[in-house]
């Protein structure tokens, strides 16, 4: 019987050229969310804009450590903005 696979926490968010990428602590990833940079390119695509992209990505990159239950949401939600925001910055 083959065992569950195991995708350790922290999980991670990275900023993609289309949104953004959730990767696990080993770097596997576990989730893409597209986006478009405006509203009307969002809409003709069909996908989310980078702003909505980005809070969906924190909430799914939140699931691990939540589940785990060692950090508090408002610690772990401040470290993963903080994150995106600095790879925003050097895009």
């Amino acid at each position: 019987m083959k065992l569950p696979r195991r995708f350790p926490a922290p999980w991670q968010i990275e900023l993609t050229a289309s949104g953004f990428k959730v990767l696990d602590a080993t770097g596997q990833a576990l989730a893409y969310i597209y986006a478009r940079e405006t509203q009307q390119q969002a809409d003709i695509a069909k996908v989310l804009t980078f702003d909505e992209a980005r809070r969906i990505a924190v909430n799914v990159a939140r699931l691990a450590e939540l589940l785990e239950g060692k950090q508090t949401s408002a610690h772990l939600e401040h470290r993963l903005l903080a994150k995106v925001t600095a790879q925003v910055c050097l895009v």
